[in-house]
Formats: structure tokens, C-alpha cells, sequence
């Protein structure tokens, strides 16, 4: 056997886990965008409509 290092599992779930969030905030990112700009429609619209009465 080698020197390499050996993983546990704690470590392998923690490296599995922090790719996962990677891989979700990569995908989610333009989606943010797409929010933020959904979120200022509603709110302009909701003092539009909901405001004057």
C-alpha cells in the first residue's frame, strides 16, 4: 500500500455535499437574476393596483 491519503466517510459526504452546492448555486445563479427583476414588476405593480384604494 501506498502513502495516500484515505478518506473517511465524513470527509467523502462533506466533499460530495459541497460539490452538490456548487453545482445548485451554478444553475440557480441567473435565475437570481431573473427573480430580483420579477420581484421590482411586482412591487411596482402592487403600488399601482393595491395603493390607490
Amino acid at each position: 500500500m501506498t502513502n495516500a491519503i484515505q478518506n473517511t466517510p465524513n470527509q467523502n459526504e462533506r466533499a460530495l455535499d459541497g460539490g452538490i452546492e456548487w453545482i445548485v448555486a451554478r444553475q440557480l445563479a441567473p435565475l437570481q437574476d431573473e427573480l430580483v427583476r420579477l420581484r421590482a414588476y411586482v412591487d411596482a405593480l402592487r403600488e399601482v393596483v393595491v395603493e390607490p384604494w
